[in-house]
């Protein structure tokens, strides 16, 4: 069912398309829900002067947002292209989350009796021998063999592979494992002596045998229910991101990509003289492959750097697709590790292009939830910029709870008393809010834009609240 939902301000109404939006506060036209408030609040650390869960720090907090909204529609800041570049970047990875989760997490079932296979197997160690090769059809043999013939893991690591014993280790819930190898593995009923594989581990095809295993505590002390609960969470999440990869592929099956192993050279070797070679940090993120203005040296942004279904893609258009959607690089590459490794990126990132086309097809780029992620993060860029600028023109050299105090304030309070018949906030919303003393960062894994959310707004510390209310 589709609901509408109407909060008249003094000079207009926003109207909201969606059951699921439960707002805390508008501010002209612009909209602060309570979930854009618990993360703005929970998902990166808060000053001290608003860190706890009174009342008081939640009003400090909410005006930090408010703020910061208001900051935005006062300052005339035109936005670079690493500005426009970052906003649309956040708005299609928005709409990508979006499409995953109304095609495929939420029409993921999960039944009893997965979740009482992983919540028996969760308690265990599990000790197995496996045997690692690059090759998957290789693996399937040996799989089969075993199977099929009297065969097993032990004699054929001996005799094929002159192993005096088959590596050994030891699996438990809590490690960090794979999508497939979770539900191939923990979602069964697991016997000793059982064979599982061949699965993919990193760049390998592995298979392995349960020897023995031994109860583990529970994982938590938490009471059944929320363990089930979470458990049943893990297994839908895992689901949908083994039928997130087949759509992939899907998309992906028929298309020809053909690099022009020329220009890839170039590139390569541009890229490592210019980012990795004497970098002093591990992992180098690229948001512009012609930072250096050399690169471009010769025309060779126009160069074709492959073909993909007949279409010719020049360099910059990569880098138009990279400009959005940043990669990341390993300082321990060398050149060879960079150039087999450069194109399992651009894989990933042509993935994602073919699946942000889809999701515009769908129309994801008109959900509110799309335009609030534009919103939020147009404004802490716009905010910034004022903060920035008022912080260099201040008379003393002003910063931190300084700035927030002596500068910061009195303009917020001005602004706030200049738009107080167009901010509206729900006090009892505001009230209900629960909030961690915890200082965390919360990231996304595997995502083009790693914040979640933008870091909290140091905006103000200012208490005071002459808005109007709404039930």
């Amino acid at each position: 069912m589709l609901v509408f939902m109407f909060f008249g301000c003094t000079n207009s109404s926003i109207e909201i398309a969606d059951n699921h939006i439960d707002v805390l506060a508008i501010i002209d036209k612009k909209i602060i829900t309570v979930n854009d408030f618990i993360k703005r609040a929970e998902y990166n650390v808060r000053p001290i002067y608003c860190s706890g869960n009174s009342y008081n720090d939640k009003k400090i907090i909410l005006n930090s947002l408010i703020a910061e909204k208001i900051f935005a529609l006062n300052t005339n800041l035109e936005l670079k292209n690493s500005h426009i570049d970052l906003i649309e970047g956040r708005k299609e990875q928005k709409m990508r989350e979006i499409y995953f989760n109304r095609d495929i997490y939420n029409a993921t079932k999960v039944d009893s009796t997965e979740i009482s296979n992983v919540y028996h197997n969760s308690k265990k160690k599990f000790h197995i021998s496996y045997l690692t090769l690059p090759k998957k059809d290789q693996l399937l043999k040996i799989h089969n063999l075993i199977i099929d013939s009297s065969a097993t893991l032990d004699s054929i690591s001996k005799y094929y592979f002159n192993l005096e014993e088959v590596p050994k280790r030891k699996l438990s819930f809590i490690d960090d494992f794979s999508d497939e190898m979770y539900l191939n593995f923990f979602s069964n009923d697991i016997k000793v002596g059982d064979i599982f594989g061949p699965m993919k581990i990193g760049n390998n095809y592995t298979i392995f045998r349960v020897d023995d295993w031994t109860q583990t505590k529970n994982l938590s002390s938490t009471n059944l229910k929320n363990e089930i609960a979470s458990l049943t969470k893990t297994i839908k999440q895992t689901k949908s991101n083994i039928k997130y990869r087949k759509y992939i592929n899907r998309i992906m099956k028929e298309k020809e990509l053909e690099i022009n192993p020329d220009t890839y050279e170039e590139l390569v070797e541009n890229i490592y003289n210019s980012s990795i070679n004497d970098s002093e940090k591990n992992n180098i993120k690229i948001k512009n492959l012609f930072i250096n203005k050399e690169l471009k040296r010769n025309n060779f942004d126009e160069k074709n750097i492959f073909t993909l279904d007949g279409e010719s893609w020049t360099v910059d258009d990569l880098n138009n697709l990279i400009k959005k959607n940043p990669i990341e690089l390993n300082s321990d590459w060398d050149m060879n590790l960079l150039k087999k490794e450069l194109k399992k990126i651009i894989i990933q990132k042509l993935e994602i292009f073919f699946v942000t086309k889809e999701a515009y097809k769908n129309k994801i780029d008109s959900h509110f939830l799309v335009k609030q992620e534009e919103s939020i993060w147009k404004d802490y860029i716009k905010s910034n910029h004022l903060i920035s600028r008022m912080a260099k023109t201040a008379q003393s050299n002003l910063h931190g709870k300084d700035l927030v105090s002596h500068v910061l304030n009195p303009y917020f309070d001005s602004l706030s008393y200049e738009y107080s018949d167009k901010i509206e906030i729900n006090e009892y919303k505001l009230s209900d809010i629960k909030l961690s003393k915890i200082d965390m960062h919360v990231f996304y894994k595997n995502q083009s834009h790693d914040l979640v959310v933008p870091l909290f707004p140091h905006t103000t510390s200012s208490l005071k609240q002459n808005y109007l209310n709404y039930n």
